[in-house]
C-alpha cells in the first residue's frame, strides 16, 4: 500500500462519514402540504424523502428564515 492509496482510503472514508452525517430518518413524504393543503408532486415527494410542504410554502418559510 503506498501514499496514494492511503490517501485514497481517508478521502473515501471522511466522504462516507460525511454522507452518513446528513442522511437521517426523515418520515413519510406528504401527498398534499401541511401549510396550504396544495398536491406535492411526486417528483417532488421522490427527491426530497420526508417532504411536508410544497415548494411555495417551502420557499416562504426559508425567505422568511433568512436560508
Amino acid at each position: 500500500m503506498d501514499i496514494v492509496d492511503i490517501a485514497n482510503d481517508y478521502a473515501e472514508r471522511e466522504l462516507a462519514e460525511r454522507l452518513y452525517s446528513r442522511v437521517k430518518y426523515v418520515g413519510e413524504s406528504l401527498s398534499e402540504c401541511e401549510d396550504c393543503g396544495e398536491e406535492i408532486p411526486v417528483a417532488r415527494r421522490s427527491i426530497v424523502p420526508g417532504v411536508r410542504k410544497c415548494l411555495s410554502c417551502q420557499e416562504y418559510l426559508e425567505a422568511i428564515n433568512g436560508r
